[in-house]
């Protein structure tokens, strides 16, 4: 995989689609904003209590730089269009995939008693557009998680480690931990566990951490920000761009970094805060996310994050490492059903769905009942028959004797 950068004129193949489309895209919002007013945004230029006047903000005015935060200006930067477009554009061509993950949090752990291991989870993931995704995390025995999910109903185990699924489709979700004595059928919109570590593929990178945590979904993210007017765009490379949205107020910025030529993909992420205009930025979010080809695809296959809300408190850093198997191939539907969860005869479905808990499937009882085999000897039982077999041995025993002593007799 090479880093250098191409002239767009060289590109060929997917990539070079996506860039035509989102040039064109371009092309037609600098059209609607010369060709008169419906194209475009007015701003306001006048005082409280006298007819309000407007002078119309074009595409060449903000060469001069942008326009203040209290003022309205166009829908959108055109750079920023042709960049978010070809986001867009790039990740619609990314239906499914298969990975294996490995997730480590520090130092949330750090002073743990437990092993170091006891931060660092495994996990797979698997997603296809429109019919499902899926998350199974195996949980090592000294893992916060594993120590604190146990209840008193749980079912033993053998494993030292357990393992957690979470499935959603468009209608509902499907979630079980090894050991609980139910799995949980609730409706698509139900709050995610909290042992779960959920979240959006093709929104790594570009989601901030109060996103990501949520799983907000990346077509709901991207079209927000296609609606939300950018405060600075920049190209500091050749076809890397560095996108800045004001959060709110003037002392407040997310700050993404997106390379055109890895498929639109954001390399780099921040969020920054200052108290006032007159004091100094600090990052409170921090994002890193390398990208590789898989199939034509541009996938991500390492993602960082330092999250540090307040200066005299350490970051907590966050990483994770994606091992693709699978980059749009076909995934069967059979792997977002209930049955796929794999949950014994022993352990109970509670349907949620209709807004209250309905059994739709009770457990087995585990012990054994009449009729049933058991396939384990009681001691108890051992030593009647031991007994029994004893005392038919001594009394065959004493009849034989008596009946040598009577022939002797004779």
């Amino acid at each position: 995989m090479s880093n250098s950068r191409h002239d767009i004129r060289r590109l060929h193949g997917n990539g070079s689609r996506i860039k035509t489309v989102a040039r064109l895209s371009l092309f037609c919002l600098y059209a609607m904003a010369l060709s008169g007013p419906m194209s475009t945004t007015v701003a306001k230029d006048g005082s409280s209590g006298a007819p309000p006047t407007y002078k119309v903000v074009r595409p060449e005015d903000l060469k001069a730089g942008p326009p203040p935060i209290n003022q309205p200006h166009l829908p959108l930067d055109p750079k920023a269009m042709f960049v978010l477009e070809g986001m867009k554009a790039a990740k619609a061509q990314w239906r499914s995939g298969i990975c294996d993950i490995v997730f480590s949090n520090s130092p949330e752990h750090a002073n743990s008693p437990d092993s170091a291991e006891s931060s660092t989870l495994k996990g797979k993931l698997t997603f296809a557009e429109g019919h499902g995704v899926r998350l199974d995390w195996i949980y090592p025995k000294g893992h916060a998680f594993a120590r604190f999910l146990r209840q008193p109903s749980d079912v033993a185990i053998d494993s030292n480690d357990r393992t957690g699924t979470y499935i959603r489709t468009k209608n509902q979700t499907i979630t079980w931990f090894q050991g609980r004595s139910s799995v949980d059928v609730n409706t698509a919109e139900a709050p995610v566990p909290q042992w779960i570590i959920n979240f959006d593929p093709k929104a790594v990178g570009f989601a901030s951490w109060l996103e990501f945590q949520r799983a907000v979904p990346w077509e709901k993210l991207i079209d927000a920000f296609l609606k939300k007017p950018t405060f600075r765009v920049s190209e500091v490379a050749n076809d890397v761009y560095v996108l800045t949205w004001q959060l709110g107020s003037e002392n407040s910025e997310w700050i993404v970094t997106v390379d055109a030529d890895r498929g639109f993909s954001p390399t780099g992420a921040e969020m920054r805060q200052r108290p006032t205009n007159t004091e100094p930025w600090r990052t409170v979010q921090e994002f890193r996310t390398t990208w590789e080809k898989n199939s034509s695809i541009w996938v991500p296959i390492r993602y960082e994050s330092h999250n540090m809300q307040r200066a005299d408190t350490p970051a907590r850093a966050v990483s994770m490492d994606f091992s693709w198997s699978d980059v749009n191939g076909s995934i069967s539907d059979d792997a977002f059903t209930l049955e796929s969860v794999g949950a014994p005869d022993t352990v109970a479905v509670i349907d949620s769905t209709l807004g209250q808990p309905v059994v739709t499937k009770p457990a087995k009882q585990s012990f054994p009942t009449l009729g049933e085999p058991t396939s384990r000897v009681s001691a108890t039982t051992l030593v009647v028959v031991v007994a029994n077999v004893l005392v038919v041995l001594s009394a065959v025993l004493w009849i034989v004797v008596g009946r040598a002593r009577v022939r002797r007799n004779k």
